[in-house]
């Protein structure tokens, strides 16, 4: 749908007195950007501050204290896009912008938001080979290998997206091209695609959880006469080396696991 075809709806709707803009209630749509604005300018605000403080504590040396920088940075590059399709739509009485910017916005929201998915499940994924199977995270110099791994696949579908005009005015913003004769096909791989990668990091998580919960229960900690802790807790687990748990192994694996469930009971 393209501004001039939208331009004609609006005209024979409002003409009709239905209160209608680019063929959704005037209201519905006003709400949706003014809800979509605020929300947006948070997690602007929210990543920037993110990215000054990691910026000045210095503390990047590995690939975990960098990982909240690139989920920052990755959220920011599809916000402002997205940001901007809204406030076009709000200064030209919800008209889309233009095809050629709709299309762009729409490829870099989604690029950008695949690669922020696909980053968790890949470090999800490294945490749990981590932690199973005692293989290191590292992905090279200047995580070379992560940001591999993380940009291939999305950046082959954006570029076959594209070439197939999948991009442009959806519904209510600049995503699919609801005109365009593939964004079905589109539409269907975006939600198995997201489905599998909002699945990997809880599936991932559970494991390592268990893992760390049936190493903790079957270590023989020596506290003084009384019963281990009910909690895993960073502390605990250095008592628990201190105090010479069994295996070394188990070690690793319960120092691997202690930031992640410090409050978690087990």
């Amino acid at each position: 749908m393209t501004s001039t075809s939208s331009s004609s709806i609006n005209a024979e709707l409002e003409s009709a007195g239905g209160g209608y803009l680019n063929g959704i209630p005037s209201w519905q749509s006003a709400a949706l950007n003014i809800t979509a604005l605020a929300t947006l300018s948070l997690s602007i605000l929210a990543c920037v501050v993110l990215v000054v403080l990691v910026a000045r504590s210095r503390k990047y040396a590995t690939v975990a204290d960098r990982f909240p920088l690139y989920l920052a940075t990755l959220k920011l590059c599809w916000s402002i896009p997205h940001m901007i399709d809204h406030v076009y739509t709000v200064l030209h009485n919800a008209e889309y912008p233009p095809p050629t910017m709709c299309t762009a916005i729409g490829a870099i929201l989604m690029f950008f938001m695949a690669i922020e998915l696909v980053l968790t499940s890949v470090m999800s994924f490294a945490m749990m080979l981590s932690v199973m199977w005692g293989v290191p995270l590292n992905f090279g110099r200047g995580d070379v290998g992560l940001w591999a791994l993380t940009c291939s696949g999305p950046l082959i579908w954006i570029v076959c997206a594209v070439y197939y005009d999948a991009f442009g005015a959806d519904i209510y913003w600049c995503l699919f091209n609801m005109n365009g004769p593939h964004w079905r096909i589109f539409s269907i791989i975006s939600a198995v695609f997201s489905i599998v990668v909002v699945v990997t990091p809880i599936v991932c998580g559970l494991v390592v959880f268990r893992r760390v919960q049936r190493v903790w229960h079957s270590s023989r900690v020596i506290y003084s006469g009384t019963s281990p802790p009910e909690d895993i807790s960073l502390q605990s687990i250095k008592t628990a080396i201190v105090r010479k748990i069994t295996r070394e192994k188990d070690c690793e694996i319960l120092i691997l696991g202690a930031d992640l469930f410090d409050h978690y009971r087990v």
